[in-house]
């Protein structure tokens, strides 16, 4: 059913159903803001780093996606302030466009760990296989990173391929127990005998939030 009208504050918030957006009605309103929200993000002359990450973080809303946002989004994951960086990746990991596989990768060699862990999670989000043997680079040198190895859990969930189980069976076992724990709350959701035999001898560990975790993934 077409809705005959939308409001700025609906737009701001995104209270957008998807059959909406394929009307050109409002298809008339969102394309223009999508040039200022771009404008925005691009505009090197404005120090306001806030400003231009808020525009990365509204281009990466669902509702208002729209295949011109991947260049000037991947220009900015690139050469912007770390915060325009952080919003840019996040932005780009919402698109679900498989071509920038490769722009992900290539921000996992970032020395930044905050843009390493957005592209972590911006991989768990595209799904795709060939991510693992990356990942589990930025594993082999984040010992002692909660952060990193917790985005590393989650997105190799995510990914759910045959080459993410062994590593997260691996990262069952870890010293930190909040990144242990979420391996076993992951491997839960694994329909293998292997990740569940993992839970299973998880509800005897030393650690209480781990055998929490082993218990209602089983109990699921």
């Amino acid at each position: 059913m077409l809705k005959l009208g939308i409001t700025e504050a609906e737009l701001r918030e995104g209270h957008l159903r998807a059959d909406d957006i394929r009307d050109s009605f409002y298809l008339d309103l969102l394309l223009p803001k999508i040039d200022e929200l771009i404008s925005v993000l691009l505009d090197s002359s404005d120090n306001n780093s806030q400003i231009r990450a808020d525009a990365a973080y509204k281009l990466g809303q669902s509702y208002l996606f729209d295949t011109r946002i991947i260049e000037p989004l991947v220009k900015s994951a690139f050469y912007s302030e770390p915060e325009v960086q952080r919003a840019s990746i996040w932005a780009l990991g919402n698109t679900g466009e498989p071509e920038i596989f490769a722009v992900f990768i290539n921000l996992l060699l970032n020395q930044n760990n905050d843009l390493v862990n957005e592209a972590i999670t911006a991989l768990g989000k595209l799904g795709d296989p060939r991510a693992v043997p990356y990942i589990k680079e930025i594993l082999a040198r984040s010992s002692g990173n909660a952060e990193t190895r917790l985005r590393i859990v989650f997105a190799l969930g995510q990914i759910g391929s045959a080459d993410s189980l062994p590593v997260l069976i691996s990262l069952a076992k870890d010293t930190i127990p909040e990144v242990g724990g979420a391996a076993i709350s992951v491997l839960a959701q694994f329909d293998k005998p292997e990740a569940q035999q993992v839970v299973i001898e998880a509800l005897d560990h030393k650690e209480a939030f781990v055998r929490v975790q082993a218990f209602a993934g089983l109990s699921r």
